[in-house]
């Protein structure tokens, strides 16, 4: 069998990708913005933004997640570097949290981020998804907040930061608390915008039965979602010999 390429995983949706027909149709996906409001930058769109007015495409970025992202991992990664961007570290594991450390080894997110910095590797974009299990384990709000800052206490102040909002079905208020929370925190940090994941999952087809977790189209536009937030929040990929 030929193996697809990375164009042809993201040109999707193919019939293997596709769920049963949604009992309701669903969105324009390819309509939906994948940021919401620039925070740190003029509240509109980014495709409202000239792109002679938008910061330089990063050359590299490190992906920080949890099972979300872990399961979309190919199609992300080629999402991200089909935009000229490369992929120089991606750590994603099941039931991580921001900052709380798991059982059986398992990282938070504040320590995955030390470890790519640990190994002196220097993305130039950050891509965050974190927080659905901070939502689940019914965590305060006080201390959302401050395991928000210390994620973002790790991240250099001169990176590109993408944080990937929540989704999480049966829990709509802790979800858009904490949605909030990332919007509030990211708006006073340059560069850094909020993807609207929560959103587009809303979008029948994307979410198996538990609320959560992502089908096979769902991680398709998971992926998508990161790539047109970099053909939108950034001006064309600069070639590695710019100053």
């Amino acid at each position: 069998m030929i193996e697809s390429t990375a164009q042809e995983r993201l040109d999707g949706p193919r019939p293997e990708l596709l769920d049963a027909p949604p009992s309701t149709p669903p969105a324009p996906i390819d309509d939906v913005g994948a940021l919401a409001v620039p925070v740190g930058r003029p509240a509109v769109t980014t495709t409202t933004i000239r792109p002679d007015q938008r910061p330089p495409m990063p050359l590299t970025a490190a992906v920080i997640g949890d099972s979300i992202a872990k399961s979309a991992r190919e199609v992300v990664t080629d999402s991200i570097e089909l935009e000229g961007v490369e992929v120089i570290a991606y750590d994603a594991e099941e039931s991580r949290r921001m900052a709380v450390w798991g059982g059986r080894g398992l990282s938070s997110g504040v320590a995955a981020i030390d470890g790519v910095l640990d190994d002196d590797l220097e993305p130039e974009l950050w891509v965050v998804a974190l927080g659905t299990n901070d939502v689940g384990a019914g965590t305060d709000p006080a201390t959302v907040q401050d395991h928000i800052d210390e994620v973002l206490d790790e991240i250099p102040d001169d990176a590109d930061l993408f944080w990937v909002d929540t989704w999480v079905r049966d829990l709509e208020d802790r979800t858009d608390l904490f949605n909030v929370m990332i919007r509030d925190r990211l708006a006073d940090r340059p560069n850094s915008w909020v993807l609207d994941w929560n959103t587009l999952a809303a979008t029948d087809g994307l979410i198996i039965p538990d609320g959560v977790h992502l089908t096979p189209r769902g991680q398709l536009e998971f992926a998508r979602m990161i790539g047109r937030a970099l053909r939108d929040g950034f001006n064309l990929p600069r070639r590695a010999d710019t100053p």
